[in-house]
């Protein structure tokens, strides 16, 4: 969703002379995905509701969310999760990553204007995802995680520790992905940009030498010259609607579902895109009837027991 903003830009470097732009999806909406929840909300593997055994006692195990196509440059690695606890977390930040980089790569290679595209760089990629690594780094070294805990678990380990190290390392490397897919758009001096060997040392704090989780995909060109993907394929815009139905059941907002577990708000957008689940407008928000949830959140099961087969 485009929000219009106006933009004051100064030669010096401040912002001076009034410029109308498209800029989308600013502040929250470039915000990593999962990562306050992870940290300080409902999905911290810290919290009791999130331990490996309340994994064991849920009656319906949680629905695998489907990982759209990858458009980026960087593919990630990963062990195979360790348990359920590990696995509901490995099914959703590497699909939500992609998800938000599909999103970003799509909107900024519309963006031609460079004071735009500067100062995206610095509150996307100078500020927000290089803070998220700096606070994901101080994080496993508050709590000593480390990747032994779950590659080489010494006998007898605290099963807790070894699925939380699992986890914070999955994030560390997803939002490593996401800094440098945004960074091979905003940036495109080679002698500007950083690697994934820097992201670990110089703002996670991990100590050289530092194990690669990220391969950078080969794009062949006549020449043998590597090229990045085109942008994902772009999305159906959903067009507003002028009056929203009579409501006559319980609705829910798509931050409400989310919580519920079926996917980030932008995920869900797409899925609404997509007519993968029917919704209306009330002002800006979107809603979801009772019904129509009921019967996305089947086909959802569905999907996931045809998937397990």
């Amino acid at each position: 969703m485009l929000l219009r903003y106006e933009v004051t830009i100064l030669f010096s470097g401040e912002w001076t002379s009034k410029k109308e732009s498209q800029v989308s999806m600013l502040s929250s909406k470039y915000r990593f995905p999962l990562f306050d929840d992870l940290l300080y909300g409902a999905l911290s593997p810290f919290s009791s509701s999130n331990s490996c055994e309340a994994f064991l006692l849920e009656e319906e195990p949680h629905l695998r969310v489907e990982m759209e196509a990858d458009a980026g440059i960087y593919a990630l690695t990963y062990p195979k999760p360790l348990n359920l606890k590990c696995s509901f977390y490995y099914n959703r930040l590497p699909g939500e990553t992609v998800s938000y980089c599909n999103d970003l790569r799509e909107h900024f290679t519309t963006l031609t204007d460079p004071d735009i595209r500067a100062y995206l760089k610095l509150t996307i990629l100078d500020r927000h995802l290089k803070t998220a690594l700096i606070k994901t780094g101080e994080l496993l070294r508050e709590y000593k995680l480390s990747t032994a805990d779950f590659l080489a678990p010494a006998p007898g380990a605290d099963i807790e520790k070894i699925s939380n190290s699992y986890i914070f390392h999955l994030l560390k490397i997803c939002l490593a992905k996401a800094y440098l897919e945004v960074q091979s758009i905003l940036e495109p001096r080679p002698a500007k940009q950083v690697d994934e060997t820097y992201l670990y040392t110089a703002l996670t704090g991990e100590i050289p030498p530092v194990k690669i989780w990220l391969r950078k995909r080969k794009f062949n060109k006549p020449g043998n010259q590597a090229s990045p993907p085109k942008p994902a394929e772009k999305k159906t815009e959903l067009a507003p609607e002028e009056k929203s139905p009579t409501v006559t059941e319980k609705t829910y907002t798509l931050s409400e579902i989310s919580k519920m577990g079926y996917g980030s708000e932008r995920t869900l957008r797409r899925r609404l895109a997509d007519k993968e689940i029917n919704g209306f407008k009330n002002g800006s928000k979107w809603l979801v009837e009772k019904s129509e949830l009921d019967r996305y959140i089947a086909y959802l099961k569905a999907k996931t027991k045809t998937h397990n087969k």
